[in-house]
């Protein structure tokens, strides 16, 4: 008789739901439990990402990674949309830095063009000034994420192939003889302890509290940034790319819904200012966001 590997996933965010989904596709028999305090929303940091994929990185492991996420979220309905992304600089250096980044990416098979700032206007004409000196880098087949519907997607079929969804509160993890062998729940105003063969952290920044009684340090360090909305705007007759600016660390992409679907209409009895309005997400980051990952999640 084979024994069933029991695993206890902490964290229903990207992470933890696909990860839940693909053990459960596994040959290899296992009784999965996912584990977060809500599966209602995204409480985590997957449900504030922008939801960026930019699939060219330095990096050709990060860029396969990039490319396999997409490879995957197409497959999941409203999980992708290929806007495409810009990247867009004005000084020498950062040009190029653009042009190098086209050519690697060139070799590696993705979709790039170098454009004039003519032509970046005609493709986000919100974001990016037609009269500015500068250059442009557009990658067509990159695009945003919508998290929510992802691990939605992913979760639901977890949970068809077998997965247990628990939601409750990890309290802390169970550790004897220098193992990890389960997790201490809260549900409701019960503690009560499940024990597992491997318990995996998709976490986060908060894996840092549920490891600290261990003897190793885990580095994970919390790293957050400003944002903001820009002015109410009426919707765009079709879909914006999501535009990086390097050399100022800056990224922005337009959410509002677009005059094309039909169901993104107003009501013909309401009134139009308050639907007509859309929200530009500019975040400020730092360099090592833009050089070293090739997707924001």
């Amino acid at each position: 008789m084979t024994n069933t590997e029991s695993v206890i996933i902490v964290g229903s965010g990207i992470v933890g739901s696909s990860l839940a989904y693909f053990l459960s596709k596994s040959p290899t028999t296992r009784s999965i439990t996912i584990i977060d305090r809500s599966f209602t929303s995204l409480l985590g940091s997957s449900g504030i990402a922008p939801g960026f994929i930019g699939q060219f990185n330095e990096s050709e492991v990060l860029t396969k990674l990039a490319v396999d996420s997409v490879s995957e979220y197409v497959k999941i309905p409203g999980g992708f949309d290929r806007v495409g992304g810009l990247e867009i600089a004005f000084k020498d250096e950062g040009i190029n830095r653009l042009k190098t980044r086209y050519k690697d990416a060139e070799k590696l098979g993705l979709p790039a063009a170098m454009t004039s700032m003519e032509e970046a206007h005609k493709l986000a004409p919100d974001l990016v000034k037609e009269s500015a000196a500068g250059s442009a880098l557009f990658f067509g087949s990159d695009g945003t994420a919508n998290a929510a519907k992802i691990t939605t997607w992913y979760q639901d079929e977890a949970r068809k192939n077998g997965v247990k969804i628990v939601e409750a509160d990890v309290q802390k993890l169970s550790i004897s003889d220098s193992r990890i062998t389960g997790v201490f729940i809260k549900e409701s105003d019960t503690i009560q302890q499940l024990s597992a063969n491997k318990v995996i952290l998709t976490t986060g920044i908060w894996a840092q509290g549920l490891t600290s009684e261990l003897d190793f340090p885990v580095p994970v360090i919390p790293v957050g940034h400003p944002y903001m909305h820009a002015q109410t705007r009426c919707p765009l007759p079709h879909k914006i790319p999501f535009v990086r600016w390097p050399e100022h660390h800056i990224y922005a992409k337009s959410t509002h819904p677009t005059t094309r679907h039909p169901h993104n209409a107003p009501p013909q009895n309401a009134l139009l200012s308050r639907y007509t309005f859309s929200f530009f997400l500019i975040y400020l980051v730092n360099h090592l966001t833009y050089s070293n990952k090739s997707h924001i999640f």
